[in-house]
């Protein structure tokens, strides 16, 4: 498990140095419970992930698209699998210097 510090000072200087950027957070669950439940748990940590970029990261709402993907498509046979599934993933989506219309992954972070 990646420390939510660690990866803010990442985010953080990945975002300084980008004026135009879209941060995307998926959140993801393991294959146990219901299907509806973990789409909800999903979103719920998407959220979390979001209401701490936007109050200690101090980035702007409109900046952040968030989803929550249910159960992930990982393999899942040992409790060390499951619990590697458990997770959100935040990826920063930066225009390309060559072309506006492309978009590039510039990292990713998993909890």
């Amino acid at each position: 498990m990646t420390e939510p510090s660690s990866c803010s000072t990442k985010l953080s200087k990945k975002r300084r140095d980008q004026h135009r950027y879209v941060i995307e957070v998926q959140g993801y669950t393991d294959k146990t419970g219901p299907v509806h439940y973990n789409v909800v748990l999903s979103q719920k940590r998407a959220e979390e992930v979001a209401r701490y970029l936007m109050a200690k990261e101090k980035i702007p709402l409109r900046s952040i698209h968030m989803l929550g993907a249910g159960v992930a498509e990982d393999e899942q046979k040992t409790r060390e699998e499951r619990k590697l599934s458990r997770r959100v993933e935040v990826k920063i989506w930066v225009p390309e210097v060559d072309s506006a219309a492309k978009m590039q992954t510039a990292t990713t972070a998993t909890n």
